[in-house]
């Protein structure tokens, strides 16, 4: 069903106030509401009766049902007006010229943006500016209380230099692709030069594009077309892009320069590639994205001197809490999991390298695959199962 938020179209083109009827119909419906922006309709009435007119519909957000059971209509009034109020005829007018020029569509998109806002293109098409925006945009769209701050970097984040500031991850990257890593290191955390320096000295550090470039080809020439499709953030027909691609291309620069296009990037393009490699595909990402909050919290890291506030994260989180290099390391084995593979897993989690990945202590198994998982001949004999609920009897439990 579609709704006119304002009750009626703009014969001017330009929003008329809104009516919150409509976000409340949704909420007794317990529905998403999918929010498009329409614009060309006030000219419809100036071309009748058998002219043609273009009209062109945008969609800028879903909104999800629990969003809109949990929140107040005025509030998720405010929220869409603003998404369409940033979307003018204007700024699509001005969009559209740029990209007829050739530009690409983030440098379009920037050249509109600056048009429009009177903002230099120079920061509104550089990625740190890019992200600091979207963090605003977000803030905005969840109605956060957060007062966000800016810190002024020391040095140039585009600088080749390694000697400017702080050095660019760029730098960083150039310096170890050359193998620089003298160079490179002091512009790293003292605690990871050990850590890199044994990856070297095995053969897994350091790891660029090139070296996946058989592992893709393999991927791609076991997958289809519709394999492809599912995959995050492919859309527009461009998984035959992506598998003619590797016809003529070979080495994975030559294959993103082949899938680039105006309107998608380089970045997004080596995004892609890996979701191809790791197989995420869309509907598991727009699953965590939908959700209402974040199915958990996990800590990276922090320093022994804050332990205090990490415990008191831990026993006040409204979600659990997963620390990363401390305390007992878990391994759950879901009922859809690879018996064979998991296996595998838990025995590398507990054997290999344990002072580095800090070998698993428990495995956690859904108790509808347990006793077939427990009876697995693969099962190996020198790993004890122990019932967590029989205060530590040697006997195979799951939860």
């Amino acid at each position: 069903m579609g709704v006119y938020p304002e009750g009626t179209r703009s014969k001017t083109g330009v929003l008329l106030p809104f009516h919150n009827g409509v976000f409340k119909i949704a909420q007794k419906a317990g529905v998403s509401v999918v929010v498009l922006h329409v614009s060309g309709t006030e000219r419809i009435a100036k071309r009748t009766p058998f002219r043609a007119t273009d009209v062109r519909i945008k969609v800028l957000d879903v909104i999800t049902s629990q969003r809109v059971c949990g929140e107040k209509t005025d509030m998720i009034g405010a929220y869409v007006r603003r998404l369409m109020e940033n979307e003018t005829e204007e700024f699509q007018h001005i969009l559209k010229e740029h990209l007829d020029e050739g530009l690409s569509y983030p440098a379009a998109r920037a050249k509109a943006l600056e048009i429009v806002s009177q903002i230099s293109s120079d920061i509104l098409s550089r990625p740190n500016h890019i992200l600091g925006l979207e963090y605003l945009k977000a803030l905005d769209r969840y109605n956060c209380s957060m007062e966000p701050m800016t810190i002024k970097r020391e040095g140039d984040y585009n600088s080749p230099s390694l000697t400017d500031g702080f050095a660019s991850a760029a730098a960083i990257r150039k310096a170890l692709a050359e193998d620089r890593s003298t160079e490179a290191l002091p512009q790293l955390p003292e605690n990871v030069h050990d850590v890199y320096n044994k990856a070297l000295s095995l053969g897994t550090a350091p790891c660029f594009w090139n070296e996946l470039t058989p592992a893709l080809h393999y991927k791609l020439r076991m997958s289809t077309t519709e394999e492809i499709h599912e995959i995050a953030e492919v859309v527009e027909g461009l998984e035959n892009r992506i598998l003619h691609s590797i016809d003529s291309c070979y080495d994975i620069k030559d294959v993103i320069d082949f899938i680039k296009t105006k309107r998608y990037t380089r970045t997004k393009i080596q995004r892609i590639l890996l979701h191809i490699l790791l197989d995420i595909k869309e509907k598991e990402v727009a699953y965590f994205m939908n959700l209402p909050k974040m199915p958990y919290i996990r800590v990276l890291g922090f320093k022994k001197e804050t332990s205090g506030i990490l415990a008191d994260l831990t026993e006040n989180a409204k979600v659990p809490c997963i620390q990363t290099g401390t305390g007992i390391c878990h391994i759950y084995i879901d009922e859809s999991a690879d018996t064979e593979k998991a296996l595998n897993i838990i025995e590398n989690a507990k054997t290999s390298r344990p002072s580095v990945c800090n070998a698993c202590e428990v495995c956690i198994i859904h108790k509808n695959v347990a006793k077939d998982f427990f009876a697995h001949p693969g099962n190996p004999e020198n790993i004890e199962l122990v019932d967590i609920k029989k205060g530590g009897k040697p006997k195979p439990s799951a939860l």
